[in-house]
């Protein structure tokens, strides 16, 4: 493992124990730098990566430059408060770590996750202080979904000719599981009553133009270097929505042919992962909709019925006309969001490739006019403070919908032709529109600095 030197400067001081859906843990992480006793230097050039998935971790140490195995670790886990305790159920530097707790502490700060603590075995007794940074994250699975991420455990196999039921495997193996995330795979056999472990493989993985599932193996713990870098590809199948089937052939210069077949069982719930949609954004977003709502009351306070419909030519909006125009939008946003939420699956695999909020605000903040579709152009029938009541009562639903709702509105999406999947999700929707309320403030700022726009009198003004 790298040698971390100036920790300080690297991590300032943390402050453990933020709200844990804001910190979301779960994923693949790869250590950037660490800080642990020197006997351990001999790890110094070592790739550690571990997986969190909601309930479980596992950790593989290799040397990137050969791809050797150097050791595993891996069992369950409790967090809460920034406190994050491990149960060590295979440990392949210190069998007497296993059946231990170990507690350290757990925090992300600015993407990076960090851990510190003391490892703490009979024959470890070090303090340690790692600095990670995501390689991959873990998507919900949702039910009908077919996807092979999750955690699963081996239930039934054969290997070359040999067919292993539950049992079988068991006194040949101990415990099989596998872990699958977007990107990456591990798959381990232990048996933590005997406090062995009996083998580990660790690489990458997709799914091809045909739907196999192909691997490529980084890392293998059995007698066989020539298997690290070779792709197996598998058929596999997900049926219940808890029973996974992989099958295919390995072969390297010490297996021609051989057979692999699998089954699993899901040993965690199909939503495992905290909402991408986190208690943040929607806090971001309520307080936005707010800004806009206030500053729309406070642009429009007061005005005098000529003031509410005043052109400044005759192709041009008046305030009471932008004031109806979002209004109308308020009701459309309102009711496509609702009815995404209640009638589309949500579909998070594809969230991180959607533009960002950023992108979307620099449209919304460009000086060349935008034209509203036909659906959208202000009928003008309104008078006065009307066109206000009218937006403020579709603004207050938006509002109860981001407040009150518990789905995740960055994976429930509409469609949207311009956008480079044809969706935005409901989260992008509602930036969209209070980037959009924005610009019409600043148009209602430009009609009341016209020459022509009309004065309060003195007596209007008291």
């Amino acid at each position: 493992m790298k040698k971390l030197i100036l920790m300080l400067i690297l991590c300032p001081i943390l402050t453990w124990g933020q709200n844990e859906e804001s910190q979301d843990i779960t994923g693949v992480w790869r250590v950037l730098a660490s800080s642990w006793n020197e006997d351990t230097k001999q790890y110094a050039n070592c790739e550690m990566v571990k997986f969190i998935t909601s309930s479980r971790w596992a950790s593989i140490f290799y040397w990137p430059e050969t791809q050797k195995f150097a050791g595993t670790g891996g069992g369950t886990y409790e967090w809460k408060d920034g406190n994050y305790v491990e149960t060590v159920e295979y440990f392949t530097w210190d069998p007497s770590a296993i059946g231990t707790r170990q507690a350290y502490k757990m925090k992300i700060q600015d993407g990076k996750l960090i851990q510190e603590g003391r490892l703490n075995t009979d024959k470890f007794k070090y303090p340690y202080y790692a600095v990670h940074e995501r390689l991959d994250k873990l998507s919900w699975v949702y039910e009908n979904q077919k996807s092979p991420q999750g955690v699963w455990g081996l239930a039934q196999a054969t290997y070359g000719e040999e067919k292993l039921d539950s049992m079988g495997l068991k006194e040949k193996y101990g415990r099989g599981l596998k872990i699958i995330s977007s990107n990456f795979f591990i798959g381990t056999f232990f048996d933590k009553e005997k406090k062995e472990m009996n083998g580990v493989s660790f690489g990458t993985y997709v799914i091809d133009k045909n739907s196999k599932y192909q691997e490529t193996v980084r890392c293998w713990s059995w007698n066989d270097q020539s298997i690290v870098g070779t792709q197996p590809i598998f058929n596999w199948e997900i049926s219940g929505n808890d029973n996974y089937h992989q099958h295919g052939y390995l072969n390297s210069e010490v297996y021609k042919d051989y057979q692999v077949d699998e089954h699993y069982k899901r040993l965690e719930p199909l939503d495992y992962k905290t909402k991408m949609w986190t208690t943040v954004d929607q806090k971001s977003l309520l307080s936005e909709l707010k800004r806009t709502k206030n500053e729309m009351i406070a642009a429009t306070k007061s005005l005098t019925d000529e003031q509410w419909h005043f052109k400044p030519d005759a192709d041009s909006w008046n305030i009471g006309q932008v004031v109806e125009h979002m209004g109308i939008y308020e009701r459309l946003y309102y009711q496509e969001g609702m009815a995404a939420l209640r009638n589309t699956d949500p579909m998070p695999g594809i969230a991180d490739q959607i533009l960002g909020d950023e992108t979307y605000l620099a449209w919304m903040a460009e000086k060349q006019p935008h034209f509203a579709p036909a659906h959208a152009v202000p009928s003008g029938f309104m008078k006065g403070r009307d066109n206000l009541d009218y937006f403020l009562y579709g603004r207050n639903l938006l509002e109860e919908m981001v407040r009150t709702t518990d789905k995740d509105l960055k994976s429930h999406f509409v469609p949207r032709k311009s956008e480079p999947k044809g969706l935005h999700s409901i989260h992008v929707l509602l930036v969209v529109h209070y980037g959009h309320t924005d610009r019409h403030l600043r148009q209602i700022e430009r009609i009341k600095a016209h020459p022509n726009y009309p004065k309060r009198l003195l007596s209007e003004k008291k």
